[in-house]
């Protein structure tokens, strides 16, 4: 359940991420469902269906236990000494950086017995939440009476740039306004930051995503999707005041679970329109694009074990994301979705307007979303190749962008920044810019190439901007020239060039950034166009309706995911599909049996680790288990605890039914799938030996 980075993110929230999520439009809130607030937790839902009702120190404690990893997913800390588990697919892009011809630590694994041996990921961030501040009425009073359109984006963007400088300035910690309901609140949040985080243990790649793209977003699952890193401080082992223990009971069905993670995004109240126009043009436009680069990718990879060893980590997120976006699109092509869905649309547009108040506030909210969906079609695809970069698929071009528009903004008040440039993004992007991790020039003349050839169909040959582009080219030649042009692989280059500022990037004969500064101009006006005539307006609109659902309703909501944290629950519960019944559980030997079912050809292949200790294994550990929990993408990684708080499991994944979750909650089969506690501490216990992290953990 990787959560994807650059283009795929950028276009999730395009297409997917402007909506609000509200119970009523859902039929109220159901038993086990939400991704709520720590400031706003479901006691009610708790106390109602499970008799359990956490106090404020309980929360506080989970939510200071959680950690937000910076490339998309949740974890915790596990120890007083800053000791974080996450899972492996998460884990991944650190692992594979820290990898290299003759030392793949994918592949291999990874255990530090010493806190020398420890290494360090080049460029991960790590937050902890500590406090939130409701700002709306102080964002809310910069957009005037009448104001819309670029006026009403400029005054908002500059209101929330100033109140994260401001915190930033005062607190030194990371500050982030976060939008909730789409622009009906809008909260401060304040989290510690980490950003030198170290790799202490990773299993093997052929049993941390065994069964491998057949079994993705299936169950039943034989996954070790673990891994562990350490959060340090001024170079010593971070000492948070807050972690989570780990239980060794793990959980049992009918067990009630809870999840403190960083969903990533949902869209269950998008309006009908809106959610007719992701199911037959966003989606499958992402899905054709992503197909297309599981297949250049897949090429590139089997030339050679290099270039598989270069390529994996890209292809394993193309792969996990075209299949959860199959799955999704599958969903809303379910006639009784989309009929449930309409009809309860209707009923709220019913309510609204038998109450000449409520329509009088209300009522034009769905024709503005209406109008901005024809907008956003007319840009989809413009601003999708240029601002999203699709047609730029090279870290070497993400490289030049981002010290273009650096020196660029920087120039700037901060009130007048792009968002992700503000004062208090600073810190993040530096980190990333000047990432040590390595470049592989073969990888990314591959991956340009592609992208180029993409902008080639998309606009034509005669398109000036692709003339200019291309330089007299084919995609291919241009590609190859650009990449082998260019200096910006050298960090030290990168930092020349940030150091001398606007005068140094804009006089650079770099053909990297002499690409950036060719198509930042028409980029840029394009992101302009989305934030006046369709981000802002939806914001605005979206805003009512979860304003009209709440009046209509008067029942509890709880705002759409945004990568923030949220609280989850469920059961631990299996569930009937096809006419068979599921188990909860699977054990650690069925892992053995599955393999021996598929000839234990890859991706059915064990490690040698697995093998050789399998007679010390107790097989009957409960290795994965399901629960009802409400997740989505970016809670992989996400502590599972039991009503002590302590850790009974890993989320990692979802079922094929569970990836309508971002559309819909339905708990009849869409499950949670988790790595229970019993089967981490096994495993650590009798393959890897990994006595000094067993120790670590209490166990």
């Amino acid at each position: 359940m990787k959560v994807e980075v650059r283009i795929l993110r950028f276009w999730k929230s395009l297409a997917l991420g402007l909506t609000v999520s509200v119970a009523v439009m859902t039929g109220g809130v159901q038993a086990d469902e939400g991704m709520w607030l720590f400031t706003d937790p479901p006691l009610r839902q708790l106390k109602a269906h499970y008799g359990f009702e956490p106090g404020p120190r309980w929360l506080e404690h989970l939510q200071q236990s959680a950690v937000r990893f910076n490339n998309g997913g949740s974890g915790s800390f596990v120890s007083a000494d800053g000791l974080v588990m996450t899972n492996h697919h998460v884990g991944l892009d650190s692992i594979h950086k820290l990898s290299r011809p003759d030392r793949n630590l994918v592949e291999t694994g990874f255990l530090a017995r010493t806190r020398d041996q420890e290494l360090r990921a080049p460029d991960l961030e790590l937050n902890v939440l500590l406090s939130v501040e409701d700002v709306t009425d102080r964002v809310d009073s910069t957009v005037q009476p009448g104001m819309e359109g670029e006026a009403a984006e400029k005054a908002r963007r500059a209101a929330i740039n100033q109140i994260e400088q401001e915190s930033l300035k005062a607190t030194g910690l990371r500050s982030d306004v976060v939008t909730l309901f789409r622009g009906g609140q809008y909260h401060l949040y304040r989290s510690k930051r980490y950003t030198d985080v170290r790799l202490v243990f990773a299993p093997e790649k052929d049993i941390a995503f065994f069964g491998g793209d057949p079994d993705n977003f299936e169950f039943p699952r034989y996954n070790l999707d673990m891994c562990f890193f350490r959060a340090y401080e001024d170079g010593r082992p971070a000492r948070p005041e807050h972690f989570l223990r780990f239980s060794k009971d793990g959980c049992r069905e009918g067990d009630l679970v809870l999840v403190a993670g960083h969903p990533g995004r949902t869209n269950r109240l998008d309006t009908l329109r809106h959610v007719e126009v992701t199911r037959d043009l966003f989606l499958p436009e992402q899905l054709d694009l992503l197909r297309r680069r599981e297949v250049n990718l897949g090429v590139y990879a089997s030339r050679s074990p290099e270039n598989l060893r270069q390529a994996s980590d890209a292809l394993f997120g193309i792969q996990n994301s075209r299949k959860a976006r199959q799955g999704a699109l599958q969903g809303l092509q379910e006639p009784e979705i989309m009929a449930t869905k309409a009809e309860r649309e209707r009923d709220l547009l019913r309510a609204v307007q038998a109450d000449p108040r409520l329509a009088s506030r209300f009522a034009m909210a769905w024709d503005q979303v209406d109008r901005t969906l024809e907008v956003a079609r007319e840009l989809h695809e413009p601003l999708t190749l240029l601002e999203g970069g699709a047609a730029f698929d090279s870290r070497l071009f993400r490289l030049a962008r981002t010290l273009l528009r650096l020196a660029e903004e920087s120039d700037k008040p901060n009130s007048e920044r792009l968002r992700e440039f503000s004062e208090a993004n600073r810190e993040s992007v530096l980190l990333a810019l000047f990432s040590e991790a390595p470049i592989h020039p073969d990888l990314e003349v591959a991956r340009l190439a592609d992208s180029l050839s993409l902008l080639l169909e998309r606009r034509g040959p005669k398109d000036p901007l692709v003339q200019a582009i291309l330089a007299g080219h084919s995609p291919r030649r241009r590609a190859l020239e650009l990449v082998q042009g260019t200096r910006l692989a050298d960090v030290a280059v990168r930092r020349a060039l940030h150091q001398g500022g606007l005068s140094a990037v804009r006089e650079s004969r770099d053909p990297m950034i002499e690409l950036a500064r060719l198509v930042d101009g028409p980029s840029r006006e394009l992101r302009r166009r989305h934030d006046v005539e369709v981000e802002e307006p939806q914001r605005q609109a979206y805003g009512l309706i979860a304003r009209a659902s709440k009046e209509v309703g008067g029942t509890e909501v709880y705002p759409d995911a945004t990568f923030t944290l949220r609280l989850a629950f469920g059961q631990v519960r299996g569930y009937e599909e096809a006419g068979r019944e599921v188990p909860w559980f699977t054990p650690m030997g069925g892992t053995f049996q599955h393999a021996e079912e598929h000839d234990s050809l890859p991706p059915f292949r064990l490690p040698a680790s697995w093998l050789e200790k399998r007679s010390r294994m107790r097989l009957d550990t409960p290795f994965n288990t399901v629960s009802t929990a409400d997740i989505i993408g970016g809670n992989s990684g996400s502590p599972l605890v039991d009503r002590s708080g302590e850790v009974v499991g890993l989320v990692f994944d979802g079922n094929l039914a569970s990836l309508v979750l971002g559309h819909a909650y339905t708990d009849q089969q869409a499950r949670a799938v988790s790595l229970d506690s019993r089967a981490i501490l096994e495993a650590l216990r009798s393959v890897y030996e990994a006595t000094e992290l067993l120790g670590e953990l209490g166990r």
